[in-house]
């Protein structure tokens, strides 16, 4: 099994939880949080208590308060932020990035009044030679954490991309099924969410 460092941007649950699986997998990966005082918490407690209390973070995964030094030797970064800060996050790290790194949106849901799909935002805010993926199934945060079995599909524009992301993730009963099909993955995660609420 290859490893590649990933850095992954946001820790709220589902961030925390596809950290935990990718650290698991044996990928030395850095969970960015904004908030200084919870990135101090999961420090000392080695979990994120505020989200998935009572899972361990595996020893392979750390916490980074800043964003920069967070991406700076990742191979691969996901971003795991509420869509609403989608593109703020996007164009922070824009910046900091270098050939060679590739960006998967764990987000879902459209942009506030403009309605942009996550691949749009992608697009808009990132280098036109960034490849990019989008990351969506029915997920569960808890689920994924303890490592029960969860399937996702990653899509992309670029199907090496989506192969190579899809075997990063790939395995401990996860599945992750590679696609090309961005505009019904965006879709359909948006769609999730609006069902879920009911």
């Amino acid at each position: 099994m290859s490893t590649e460092k990933i850095a992954v941007l946001g820790a709220g649950a589902f961030g925390t939880a596809l950290a935990i699986h990718l650290a698991r997998r044996g990928n030395p990966t850095i969970l960015w949080a904004r908030n200084s005082a919870q990135l101090l918490a999961m420090e000392t407690a080695r979990e994120n208590t505020q989200y998935l209390a009572g899972v361990p973070f595996p020893a392979k995964l750390h916490v980074e308060a800043n964003l920069a030094h967070a991406i700076g030797n990742a191979s691969q970064i996901i971003v795991a932020t509420p869509s609403n800060a989608l593109a703020e996050v996007l164009r922070t790290i824009a910046p900091f990035m270098h050939a060679g790194q590739g960006v998967v949106c764990a987000a879902k849901g459209l942009q506030p009044l403009t309605a942009l799909m996550p691949h749009e935002v992608m697009h808009k805010e990132l280098a036109p030679n960034c490849p990019i993926a989008l990351l969506s199934g029915p997920t569960f945060a808890r689920e994924l954490a303890m490592g029960l079995p969860t399937a996702v599909s990653i899509a992309s524009s670029d199907a090496v991309f989506a192969e190579k992301i899809a075997r990063i993730f790939h395995g401990d009963g996860f599945r992750a099924y590679p696609s090309d099909d961005l505009i019904g993955v965006a879709i359909g995660g948006a769609a999730k969410n609006v069902m879920a609420i009911g």
